[in-house]
Protein backbone atom coordinates (compact mmCIF):
# COMPACT_ATOMS: atom_id res chain seq x y z
CA UNK A 1 0.00 0.00 0.00
CA UNK A 2 1.30 3.51 -1.17
CA UNK A 3 1.65 5.99 1.88
CA UNK A 4 1.34 9.63 1.44
CA UNK A 5 4.24 11.93 3.13
CA UNK A 6 1.70 12.78 5.89
CA UNK A 7 1.14 9.07 6.65
CA UNK A 8 5.00 8.35 6.73
CA UNK A 9 5.39 10.69 9.36
CA UNK A 10 2.96 9.08 11.31
CA UNK A 11 4.02 5.53 11.12
CA UNK A 12 7.56 7.27 12.14
CA UNK A 13 6.18 8.72 15.12
CA UNK A 14 5.29 5.65 16.71
CA UNK A 15 8.67 3.78 15.23
CA UNK A 16 10.81 6.51 16.78
CA UNK A 17 9.19 6.21 20.06
CA UNK A 18 11.39 4.36 22.83
CA UNK A 19 9.29 1.87 24.81
CA UNK A 20 9.41 4.52 27.74
CA UNK A 21 8.19 7.63 25.46
CA UNK A 22 5.58 9.50 24.80
CA UNK A 23 4.07 9.15 21.57
CA UNK A 24 3.79 12.42 19.97
CA UNK A 25 1.26 12.63 16.76
CA UNK A 26 1.47 15.03 14.19
CA UNK A 27 0.05 18.41 14.24
CA UNK A 28 -3.59 18.94 13.80
CA UNK A 29 -4.63 19.47 10.21
CA UNK A 30 -5.61 22.93 8.90
CA UNK A 31 -6.22 24.17 5.65
CA UNK A 32 -6.70 22.97 2.64
CA UNK A 33 -5.87 19.35 1.62
CA UNK A 34 -5.92 17.21 -1.90
CA UNK A 35 -6.90 13.81 -2.45
CA UNK A 36 -5.35 12.24 -5.34
CA UNK A 37 -3.55 8.91 -6.60
CA UNK A 38 -1.05 10.92 -8.43
CA UNK A 39 -0.51 13.30 -5.95
CA UNK A 40 2.91 14.70 -4.28
CA UNK A 41 3.93 16.75 -1.23
CA UNK A 42 3.20 17.07 2.30
CA UNK A 43 -0.83 18.04 1.40
CA UNK A 44 -1.55 14.95 -0.42
CA UNK A 45 -3.47 12.03 0.27
CA UNK A 46 -3.18 9.33 -2.31
CA UNK A 47 -6.20 7.54 -0.59
CA UNK A 48 -9.67 9.10 0.19
CA UNK A 49 -10.53 6.66 2.99
CA UNK A 50 -6.75 7.08 4.29
CA UNK A 51 -7.05 10.67 4.53
CA UNK A 52 -10.51 10.16 6.78
CA UNK A 53 -9.00 7.71 8.74
CA UNK A 54 -6.15 10.64 9.19
CA UNK A 55 -8.47 12.92 10.26
CA UNK A 56 -10.41 11.06 12.88
CA UNK A 57 -6.65 10.68 14.22
CA UNK A 58 -4.99 13.83 14.58
CA UNK A 59 -8.34 15.83 14.37
CA UNK A 60 -8.12 19.81 12.74
CA UNK A 61 -6.99 23.30 14.19
CA UNK A 62 -9.05 25.19 12.03
CA UNK A 63 -11.15 25.26 8.77
CA UNK A 64 -10.27 22.10 6.79
CA UNK A 65 -11.18 21.39 3.48
CA UNK A 66 -9.99 18.02 1.59
CA UNK A 67 -10.79 18.58 -2.41
CA UNK A 68 -10.83 15.38 -4.11
CA UNK A 69 -9.40 14.36 -7.76
CA UNK A 70 -11.65 12.88 -10.54
CA UNK A 71 -11.60 9.02 -9.64
CA UNK A 72 -12.77 5.98 -8.64
CA UNK A 73 -12.41 5.22 -5.34
CA UNK A 74 -13.49 2.23 -3.40
CA UNK A 75 -14.03 1.79 0.21
CA UNK A 76 -15.68 3.09 3.51
CA UNK A 77 -14.95 6.31 4.93
CA UNK A 78 -16.03 6.05 8.43
CA UNK A 79 -15.98 9.52 10.51
CA UNK A 80 -15.32 10.17 13.82
CA UNK A 81 -15.73 13.15 16.13
CA UNK A 82 -13.07 15.33 14.71
CA UNK A 83 -10.99 16.68 17.92
CA UNK A 84 -10.48 20.33 18.05
CA UNK A 85 -13.44 21.23 15.59
CA UNK A 86 -15.24 24.50 16.76
CA UNK A 87 -18.90 25.01 16.45
CA UNK A 88 -18.51 27.54 13.58
CA UNK A 89 -16.40 25.25 11.76
CA UNK A 90 -16.39 22.39 9.15
CA UNK A 91 -14.79 19.72 7.57
CA UNK A 92 -15.68 19.60 3.95
CA UNK A 93 -14.76 17.08 1.88
CA UNK A 94 -15.22 18.53 -1.90
CA UNK A 95 -14.91 17.06 -5.36
CA UNK A 96 -12.74 18.93 -7.77
CA UNK A 97 -14.67 17.93 -10.95
CA UNK A 98 -18.37 17.81 -10.20
CA UNK A 99 -19.83 14.31 -11.24
CA UNK A 100 -16.38 12.53 -11.79
CA UNK A 101 -14.87 11.26 -8.33
CA UNK A 102 -17.43 8.33 -7.49
CA UNK A 103 -17.15 6.66 -4.32
CA UNK A 104 -18.06 2.70 -3.94
CA UNK A 105 -17.81 0.27 -1.22
CA UNK A 106 -18.69 -3.84 -0.59
CA UNK A 107 -21.29 -1.95 2.10
CA UNK A 108 -22.12 1.60 3.35
CA UNK A 109 -19.72 4.12 1.56
CA UNK A 110 -20.48 6.79 4.63
CA UNK A 111 -20.75 5.85 7.96
CA UNK A 112 -21.23 8.69 10.88
CA UNK A 113 -20.58 7.62 14.32
CA UNK A 114 -22.31 9.02 16.87
CA UNK A 115 -20.89 12.39 17.88
CA UNK A 116 -20.00 13.09 14.85
CA UNK A 117 -20.92 17.14 13.86
CA UNK A 118 -20.65 19.50 11.16
CA UNK A 119 -18.93 17.62 8.19
CA UNK A 120 -20.17 18.50 4.64
CA UNK A 121 -19.82 16.44 1.43
CA UNK A 122 -19.81 18.30 -1.67
CA UNK A 123 -20.47 17.11 -5.25
CA UNK A 124 -19.68 13.67 -4.88
CA UNK A 125 -20.97 11.03 -7.03
CA UNK A 126 -21.87 7.44 -5.38
CA UNK A 127 -22.20 4.04 -6.73
CA UNK A 128 -22.55 0.74 -5.57
CA UNK A 129 -22.56 0.30 -1.91
CA UNK A 130 -24.36 -3.72 -2.00
CA UNK A 131 -27.28 -4.42 -0.28
CA UNK A 132 -26.36 -1.43 2.78
CA UNK A 133 -27.47 2.32 2.91
CA UNK A 134 -25.09 4.49 1.07
CA UNK A 135 -25.15 7.03 4.08
CA UNK A 136 -25.44 5.70 7.38
CA UNK A 137 -25.51 8.12 10.89
CA UNK A 138 -25.98 7.03 14.43
CA UNK A 139 -27.31 9.26 17.05
CA UNK A 140 -25.86 12.48 18.24
CA UNK A 141 -24.76 13.53 14.69
CA UNK A 142 -25.39 17.21 14.14
CA UNK A 143 -24.81 20.08 11.85
CA UNK A 144 -24.41 17.19 8.67
CA UNK A 145 -24.56 18.43 5.33
CA UNK A 146 -24.80 17.00 1.43
CA UNK A 147 -24.90 19.12 -1.07
CA UNK A 148 -24.49 18.97 -4.91
CA UNK A 149 -24.50 15.23 -4.86
CA UNK A 150 -25.59 12.22 -7.47
CA UNK A 151 -26.97 8.97 -5.84
CA UNK A 152 -27.13 6.26 -8.93
CA UNK A 153 -29.86 3.42 -9.10
CA UNK A 154 -26.72 1.66 -8.70
CA UNK A 155 -26.38 2.91 -4.65
CA UNK A 156 -28.25 2.84 -1.35
CA UNK A 157 -29.46 -0.91 -1.37
CA UNK A 158 -32.75 -0.81 0.41
CA UNK A 159 -32.39 2.94 2.21
CA UNK A 160 -29.87 5.55 0.49
CA UNK A 161 -29.45 7.80 3.32
CA UNK A 162 -30.50 6.53 7.16
CA UNK A 163 -30.38 8.48 9.89
CA UNK A 164 -31.19 6.51 13.54
CA UNK A 165 -31.15 9.89 15.28
CA UNK A 166 -32.48 8.33 19.02
CA UNK A 167 -33.73 11.80 19.28
CA UNK A 168 -30.25 13.00 19.64
CA UNK A 169 -29.64 13.59 15.88
CA UNK A 170 -30.12 17.52 14.44
CA UNK A 171 -29.56 20.33 11.98
CA UNK A 172 -29.02 18.05 9.08
CA UNK A 173 -29.16 19.63 5.76
CA UNK A 174 -29.95 17.79 2.41
CA UNK A 175 -29.75 20.59 -0.78
CA UNK A 176 -29.13 20.17 -4.28
CA UNK A 177 -28.70 16.77 -4.71
CA UNK A 178 -29.98 13.91 -7.40
CA UNK A 179 -31.63 10.46 -6.09
CA UNK A 180 -32.28 8.20 -9.05
CA UNK A 181 -34.04 5.60 -7.34
CA UNK A 182 -34.92 2.68 -8.81
CA UNK A 183 -37.98 -0.16 -7.76
CA UNK A 184 -35.60 -2.44 -5.73
CA UNK A 185 -35.18 1.21 -3.28
CA UNK A 186 -37.72 1.48 -0.73
CA UNK A 187 -36.69 4.77 1.07
CA UNK A 188 -34.45 7.66 -0.28
CA UNK A 189 -34.42 9.75 2.76
CA UNK A 190 -35.39 7.61 5.80
CA UNK A 191 -34.51 9.63 9.32
CA UNK A 192 -35.82 7.97 12.89
CA UNK A 193 -36.24 10.61 15.50
CA UNK A 194 -34.31 12.95 14.09
CA UNK A 195 -34.90 16.70 14.71
CA UNK A 196 -34.71 19.62 12.45
CA UNK A 197 -34.13 18.50 9.12
CA UNK A 198 -33.84 20.71 5.99
CA UNK A 199 -34.31 18.52 2.83
CA UNK A 200 -34.90 21.28 0.11
CA UNK A 201 -33.79 21.93 -4.26
CA UNK A 202 -33.16 18.06 -4.38
CA UNK A 203 -34.71 16.14 -7.70
CA UNK A 204 -35.86 12.65 -7.21
CA UNK A 205 -36.20 10.69 -10.09
CA UNK A 206 -38.09 7.75 -9.17
CA UNK A 207 -38.92 4.14 -10.88
CA UNK A 208 -41.35 2.39 -9.16
CA UNK A 209 -39.94 3.43 -5.73
CA UNK A 210 -40.92 3.81 -2.34
CA UNK A 211 -40.94 6.58 -0.30
CA UNK A 212 -37.83 8.90 -1.51
CA UNK A 213 -38.17 10.76 1.72
CA UNK A 214 -39.66 9.13 5.00
CA UNK A 215 -39.79 10.59 8.42
CA UNK A 216 -40.88 8.82 11.29
CA UNK A 217 -40.73 9.25 15.06
CA UNK A 218 -40.34 12.88 15.31
CA UNK A 219 -43.09 14.16 17.63
CA UNK A 220 -42.14 17.50 17.16
CA UNK A 221 -39.30 17.64 14.64
CA UNK A 222 -39.12 21.45 13.66
CA UNK A 223 -38.06 19.98 9.76
CA UNK A 224 -38.53 21.99 6.25
CA UNK A 225 -38.95 20.20 3.07
CA UNK A 226 -39.14 22.76 0.17
CA UNK A 227 -38.50 23.10 -3.47
CA UNK A 228 -37.44 20.13 -4.24
CA UNK A 229 -38.85 17.94 -7.22
CA UNK A 230 -40.46 14.61 -7.79
CA UNK A 231 -40.39 12.84 -11.08
CA UNK A 232 -41.54 9.16 -12.75
CA UNK A 233 -43.70 6.75 -10.72
CA UNK A 234 -43.72 5.68 -6.62
CA UNK A 235 -45.35 2.69 -5.09
CA UNK A 236 -47.10 3.71 -1.50
CA UNK A 237 -45.96 6.86 -1.75
CA UNK A 238 -43.28 9.63 -2.21
CA UNK A 239 -43.07 11.33 1.35
CA UNK A 240 -44.36 9.22 4.43
CA UNK A 241 -44.60 11.43 7.64
CA UNK A 242 -47.33 9.27 9.09
CA UNK A 243 -45.88 7.22 11.84
CA UNK A 244 -44.94 9.68 14.33
CA UNK A 245 -43.62 12.39 11.85
CA UNK A 246 -44.93 15.60 12.91
CA UNK A 247 -44.05 18.88 12.53
CA UNK A 248 -42.98 19.19 9.01
CA UNK A 249 -43.50 22.34 6.56
CA UNK A 250 -44.20 20.87 3.32
CA UNK A 251 -43.61 23.88 0.64
CA UNK A 252 -43.07 24.73 -2.51
CA UNK A 253 -42.46 21.44 -3.77
CA UNK A 254 -43.29 20.24 -7.36
CA UNK A 255 -44.43 16.05 -7.53
CA UNK A 256 -44.92 15.12 -11.11
CA UNK A 257 -45.65 11.49 -10.88
CA UNK A 258 -47.61 8.30 -11.75
CA UNK A 259 -49.39 6.31 -8.67
CA UNK A 260 -49.08 2.38 -8.49
CA UNK A 261 -52.49 1.76 -6.49
CA UNK A 262 -55.71 3.45 -5.43
CA UNK A 263 -54.58 3.61 -1.47
CA UNK A 264 -51.24 5.20 -2.62
CA UNK A 265 -50.62 9.22 -1.84
CA UNK A 266 -47.90 11.48 -2.71
CA UNK A 267 -47.71 12.64 1.23
CA UNK A 268 -49.09 10.36 3.73
CA UNK A 269 -49.59 12.07 7.22
CA UNK A 270 -50.50 11.08 10.52
CA UNK A 271 -52.03 14.09 12.17
CA UNK A 272 -51.98 15.83 15.46
CA UNK A 273 -49.57 14.98 18.19
CA UNK A 274 -48.04 16.61 21.37
CA UNK A 275 -49.92 19.47 20.14
CA UNK A 276 -47.83 19.49 16.27
CA UNK A 277 -49.03 18.93 13.03
CA UNK A 278 -47.84 18.98 9.11
CA UNK A 279 -48.18 21.79 7.06
CA UNK A 280 -48.80 21.47 3.31
CA UNK A 281 -48.79 24.67 1.46
CA UNK A 282 -47.36 26.22 -2.23
CA UNK A 283 -46.86 22.66 -3.62
CA UNK A 284 -47.70 21.18 -7.16
CA UNK A 285 -49.50 17.85 -7.48
CA UNK A 286 -49.36 16.46 -11.07
CA UNK A 287 -50.38 13.31 -10.60
CA UNK A 288 -51.34 10.13 -13.30
CA UNK A 289 -53.31 6.76 -12.10
CA UNK A 290 -54.63 5.81 -9.19
CA UNK A 291 -54.46 6.71 -5.44
CA UNK A 292 -54.62 10.95 -4.00
CA UNK A 293 -52.07 13.67 -3.73
CA UNK A 294 -52.53 14.15 0.15
CA UNK A 295 -53.59 11.54 2.56
CA UNK A 296 -54.26 12.41 6.42
CA UNK A 297 -55.68 10.34 9.23
CA UNK A 298 -55.88 13.80 11.55
CA UNK A 299 -55.20 17.07 11.65
CA UNK A 300 -52.83 18.58 9.26
CA UNK A 301 -52.74 22.00 7.56
CA UNK A 302 -52.99 23.16 3.94
CA UNK A 303 -53.32 26.14 1.78
CA UNK A 304 -52.07 27.55 -1.61
CA UNK A 305 -51.68 24.12 -3.33
CA UNK A 306 -52.45 23.11 -6.94
CA UNK A 307 -53.72 19.82 -7.80
CA UNK A 308 -53.79 18.13 -11.64
CA UNK A 309 -55.01 14.82 -10.75
CA UNK A 310 -55.90 12.60 -14.24
CA UNK A 311 -57.78 9.31 -12.84
CA UNK A 312 -57.73 9.70 -8.64
CA UNK A 313 -58.27 11.62 -5.98
CA UNK A 314 -57.79 14.71 -4.45
CA UNK A 315 -57.10 13.65 -1.10
CA UNK A 316 -58.15 11.02 1.00
CA UNK A 317 -59.29 11.40 5.21
CA UNK A 318 -58.23 7.93 6.67
CA UNK A 319 -60.22 5.68 3.78
CA UNK A 320 -62.33 7.68 2.08
CA UNK A 321 -61.31 9.20 -1.12
CA UNK A 322 -62.08 12.78 -2.16
CA UNK A 323 -62.10 13.23 -5.82
CA UNK A 324 -62.76 16.99 -6.74
CA UNK A 325 -60.82 19.57 -4.46
CA UNK A 326 -64.25 20.95 -3.27
CA UNK A 327 -65.00 18.03 -1.36
CA UNK A 328 -61.67 17.52 0.04
CA UNK A 329 -61.85 20.88 0.98
CA UNK A 330 -64.92 20.13 2.46
CA UNK A 331 -63.88 16.75 4.12
CA UNK A 332 -60.44 18.71 5.51
CA UNK A 333 -62.78 21.28 7.04
CA UNK A 334 -64.86 19.33 9.04
CA UNK A 335 -63.09 17.74 11.04
CA UNK A 336 -58.95 17.79 9.97
CA UNK A 337 -57.94 21.88 9.61
CA UNK A 338 -55.72 22.78 12.01
CA UNK A 339 -55.51 26.89 12.30
CA UNK A 340 -58.15 27.12 9.53
CA UNK A 341 -56.13 25.65 6.79
CA UNK A 342 -58.20 23.42 5.08
CA UNK A 343 -56.85 23.95 1.55
CA UNK A 344 -59.54 26.68 0.67
CA UNK A 345 -56.90 29.27 -1.17
CA UNK A 346 -55.98 26.34 -3.24
CA UNK A 347 -56.56 25.39 -6.95
CA UNK A 348 -57.27 22.70 -9.80
CA UNK A 349 -55.85 22.41 -13.37
CA UNK A 350 -58.47 22.56 -15.89
CA UNK A 351 -59.96 19.28 -17.18
CA UNK A 352 -58.12 18.98 -20.09
CA UNK A 353 -54.83 20.04 -18.10
CA UNK A 354 -52.69 16.43 -19.05
CA UNK A 355 -53.64 16.73 -23.04
CA UNK A 356 -53.47 20.32 -23.42
CA UNK A 357 -50.09 20.80 -21.86
CA UNK A 358 -48.63 17.75 -22.21
CA UNK A 359 -45.25 19.36 -23.99
CA UNK A 360 -45.32 21.36 -20.96
CA UNK A 361 -44.96 18.36 -18.58
CA UNK A 362 -42.27 16.76 -20.93
CA UNK A 363 -39.67 19.82 -20.38
CA UNK A 364 -39.72 18.47 -17.21
CA UNK A 365 -39.68 15.10 -17.56
CA UNK A 366 -40.23 12.11 -20.07
CA UNK A 367 -43.68 11.47 -18.47
CA UNK A 368 -45.17 9.87 -20.66
CA UNK A 369 -43.53 6.30 -19.11
CA UNK A 370 -41.39 5.65 -21.73
CA UNK A 371 -38.41 4.15 -21.20
CA UNK A 372 -35.40 2.77 -23.88
CA UNK A 373 -32.93 1.59 -21.00
CA UNK A 374 -33.29 -2.17 -21.70
CA UNK A 375 -34.08 -2.04 -25.67
CA UNK A 376 -30.94 -2.28 -28.51
CA UNK A 377 -30.33 1.19 -30.09
CA UNK A 378 -31.41 -0.63 -33.97
CA UNK A 379 -34.56 -1.67 -32.52
CA UNK A 380 -37.75 0.23 -34.18
CA UNK A 381 -39.89 0.59 -30.96
CA UNK A 382 -36.15 2.24 -29.56
CA UNK A 383 -35.88 4.59 -32.59
CA UNK A 384 -39.64 5.43 -32.24
CA UNK A 385 -38.87 6.44 -28.82
CA UNK A 386 -36.47 8.55 -29.88
CA UNK A 387 -38.37 10.53 -32.69
CA UNK A 388 -41.03 11.38 -30.44
CA UNK A 389 -38.47 12.64 -27.94
CA UNK A 390 -37.00 14.62 -30.68
CA UNK A 391 -39.88 16.33 -31.65
CA UNK A 392 -40.82 17.27 -28.29
CA UNK A 393 -37.46 19.31 -27.68
CA UNK A 394 -37.41 22.64 -27.90
CA UNK A 395 -34.35 24.73 -28.59
CA UNK A 396 -33.93 27.91 -25.79
CA UNK A 397 -35.27 30.75 -27.68
CA UNK A 398 -38.15 28.51 -28.93
CA UNK A 399 -38.82 27.21 -25.51
CA UNK A 400 -39.02 30.89 -23.76
CA UNK A 401 -41.38 31.43 -26.28
CA UNK A 402 -43.84 28.57 -25.41
CA UNK A 403 -43.24 29.20 -21.87
CA UNK A 404 -44.18 33.25 -22.30
CA UNK A 405 -47.84 31.66 -24.00
CA UNK A 406 -48.29 29.39 -21.16
CA UNK A 407 -47.93 32.43 -18.77
CA UNK A 408 -50.66 34.31 -20.71
CA UNK A 409 -53.34 31.48 -20.82
CA UNK A 410 -55.50 30.78 -16.91
CA UNK A 411 -54.51 27.29 -15.97
CA UNK A 412 -53.06 28.33 -12.79
CA UNK A 413 -51.01 24.79 -12.67
CA UNK A 414 -49.92 25.40 -15.86
CA UNK A 415 -48.42 28.88 -15.20
CA UNK A 416 -46.38 27.81 -12.37
CA UNK A 417 -45.11 24.57 -14.46
CA UNK A 418 -44.22 27.37 -17.05
CA UNK A 419 -42.84 30.33 -14.21
CA UNK A 420 -40.31 27.20 -12.75
CA UNK A 421 -39.05 26.09 -15.91
CA UNK A 422 -38.02 30.11 -16.82
CA UNK A 423 -35.82 29.32 -13.72
CA UNK A 424 -33.10 27.60 -16.43
CA UNK A 425 -32.74 30.29 -18.57
CA UNK A 426 -32.17 33.05 -16.10
CA UNK A 427 -31.65 36.11 -17.47
CA UNK A 428 -32.10 35.26 -21.21
CA UNK A 429 -35.88 35.12 -19.67
CA UNK A 430 -35.67 38.83 -19.91
CA UNK A 431 -38.42 39.06 -22.31
CA UNK A 432 -40.69 37.24 -19.48
CA UNK A 433 -40.59 39.99 -17.53
CA UNK A 434 -43.64 42.18 -18.02
CA UNK A 435 -45.61 38.52 -18.00
CA UNK A 436 -44.57 37.99 -14.25
CA UNK A 437 -44.98 41.70 -13.34
CA UNK A 438 -49.09 41.04 -14.36
CA UNK A 439 -48.59 37.65 -12.35
CA UNK A 440 -47.35 39.14 -9.13
CA UNK A 441 -51.34 39.88 -8.45
CA UNK A 442 -52.46 36.60 -9.36
CA UNK A 443 -55.49 35.51 -7.38
CA UNK A 444 -53.06 32.41 -6.37
CA UNK A 445 -50.82 32.94 -3.80
CA UNK A 446 -48.04 30.60 -4.75
CA UNK A 447 -47.71 31.62 -8.30
CA UNK A 448 -47.73 35.23 -7.26
CA UNK A 449 -44.61 33.59 -4.76
CA UNK A 450 -42.91 32.31 -8.20
CA UNK A 451 -43.67 35.32 -10.07
CA UNK A 452 -41.98 37.40 -7.64
CA UNK A 453 -38.84 34.85 -7.49
CA UNK A 454 -38.24 34.53 -10.46
CA UNK A 455 -38.22 38.39 -11.16
CA UNK A 456 -34.89 38.49 -8.68
CA UNK A 457 -33.23 35.61 -10.91
CA UNK A 458 -33.24 37.38 -14.00
CA UNK A 459 -32.65 41.12 -12.46
CA UNK A 460 -31.67 42.58 -15.39
CA UNK A 461 -34.88 44.59 -16.76
CA UNK A 462 -37.22 43.48 -13.83
CA UNK A 463 -36.66 46.65 -12.10
CA UNK A 464 -38.98 47.89 -13.90
CA UNK A 465 -41.82 46.17 -11.85
CA UNK A 466 -40.46 47.51 -8.35
CA UNK A 467 -43.61 49.25 -7.94
CA UNK A 468 -45.58 46.13 -8.39
CA UNK A 469 -43.32 44.53 -5.70
CA UNK A 470 -43.43 46.95 -3.26
CA UNK A 471 -47.09 47.33 -3.34
CA UNK A 472 -46.80 43.10 -2.47
CA UNK A 473 -45.23 44.27 0.75
CA UNK A 474 -48.20 43.77 2.06
CA UNK A 475 -49.02 40.21 1.73
CA UNK A 476 -50.15 38.09 4.26
CA UNK A 477 -48.84 35.04 2.98
CA UNK A 478 -45.00 33.94 4.32
CA UNK A 479 -43.82 32.34 1.33
CA UNK A 480 -44.92 35.77 -0.98
CA UNK A 481 -43.72 38.17 1.81
CA UNK A 482 -40.12 35.89 1.51
CA UNK A 483 -40.17 35.88 -1.92
CA UNK A 484 -40.91 39.41 -2.32
CA UNK A 485 -38.19 40.83 0.18
CA UNK A 486 -35.62 38.88 -1.12
CA UNK A 487 -36.00 40.11 -4.92
CA UNK A 488 -36.04 43.31 -3.71
CA UNK A 489 -32.92 42.75 -1.94
CA UNK A 490 -31.65 41.07 -5.07
CA UNK A 491 -32.16 44.86 -7.00
CA UNK A 492 -29.97 46.46 -4.60
CA UNK A 493 -30.16 50.55 -5.20
CA UNK A 494 -32.22 50.46 -8.15
CA UNK A 495 -35.03 49.35 -5.02
CA UNK A 496 -33.96 52.23 -2.45
CA UNK A 497 -37.55 53.01 -2.65
CA UNK A 498 -38.38 49.98 -0.97
CA UNK A 499 -36.08 50.62 2.11
CA UNK A 500 -38.65 52.51 4.66
CA UNK A 501 -41.22 49.93 4.11
CA UNK A 502 -38.23 47.03 4.24
CA UNK A 503 -37.57 48.87 7.65
CA UNK A 504 -40.93 48.14 8.77
CA UNK A 505 -40.84 44.60 8.28
CA UNK A 506 -38.15 44.03 10.56
CA UNK A 507 -40.29 43.82 13.17
CA UNK A 508 -42.46 41.42 11.83
CA UNK A 509 -44.20 38.78 14.14
CA UNK A 510 -42.17 36.30 11.99
CA UNK A 511 -38.17 35.59 12.51
CA UNK A 512 -37.80 34.76 9.31
CA UNK A 513 -39.22 37.80 7.32
CA UNK A 514 -37.13 39.94 9.82
CA UNK A 515 -33.99 38.57 9.19
CA UNK A 516 -35.15 38.66 5.60
CA UNK A 517 -36.08 42.25 5.68
CA UNK A 518 -32.51 43.24 7.34
CA UNK A 519 -30.71 41.61 4.86
CA UNK A 520 -32.82 43.01 2.43
CA UNK A 521 -32.31 46.77 3.10
CA UNK A 522 -28.62 46.56 3.64
CA UNK A 523 -28.38 45.44 0.38
CA UNK A 524 -30.70 47.96 -0.89
CA UNK A 525 -28.47 50.68 0.95
CA UNK A 526 -24.92 49.25 0.02
CA UNK A 527 -24.79 47.78 3.25
CA UNK A 528 -25.23 50.38 5.49
CA UNK A 529 -29.02 49.51 7.29
CA UNK A 530 -28.64 52.75 9.23
CA UNK A 531 -28.92 55.12 6.20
Amino acid sequence: MRLTPILILLVQAFADSSANAQIKLPRPLSGTYTVDPKGTGDRAFLDLASAVRYLSLVGVAGKFELRVAPGKYNGTLTFFPVQGLKEDQKVVIRSTGQGKVILTAEGTIVSFQAGTKNIVLDGLTFGDSGSSPTIQAKERCTDIEIRNCLFTGETGGNRVIEIQGKRTSRRWNVHHNKFEMTGNTSYGIYTQATYQLHIHHNEFVCNSSREPISIWNANKSESSVHDNVFLGSVRGCAMRLDVSGHDVDVVNNLFILELANNNDAVIRSHGLRNGSHNRIRHNVFIIRGAGAAVRTRGPIGLDHNLYAMQEGGVGMTNNDVHESLKEWQAAIAEGFAVDEMADQNSGEAEPKFFKRYEQLMALFHEFDDETDSELDPDDPEAKAIAARRARKKLDANSEIQYLLEVLGETDPVAIRLAIKRLEIHGRNAIVAVPKLGKLCSHKHAAIRADAAESLGRIRIGAEIVIPELIKMLDEKDERVLLAVVKTLGSFEHLAMKAAPRLEQLEKHDLETVKTAAEASRKAVLGGDAKK
